[in-house]
């Protein structure tokens, strides 16, 4: 019988603290989200032939981007 009490005490301790154990796994689980989905603070175009208007718009991006702090790296190829 004093097992059955001791079990009955321990479901009970859990079901009292059950709100904030989930209210904290849950923070915690968002704020792993989040963190995991910061962007980056470069981007690569592929802007296709050099000199045409793809590169043109890609430089203009790019000091658009500068202001804030994000690189821009610009791949010439004629196949993109």
């Amino acid at each position: 019988m004093k097992s059955f009490s001791s079990v009955r005490n321990g479901l009970r301790w859990l079901i009292e603290r059950l709100l904030l154990i989930s209210l904290i796994v849950s923070l915690l689980l968002v704020v792993w989200i989040f963190a995991g989905n910061i962007p980056g603070k470069s981007v690569e175009v592929r802007a296709g032939v050099k000199g045409a208007y793809f590169e043109t718009a890609s430089v203009d991006l790019g000091k658009f981007l500068k202001k804030d702090d994000i690189n821009i790296k610009i791949s010439n190829r004629a196949d993109s």
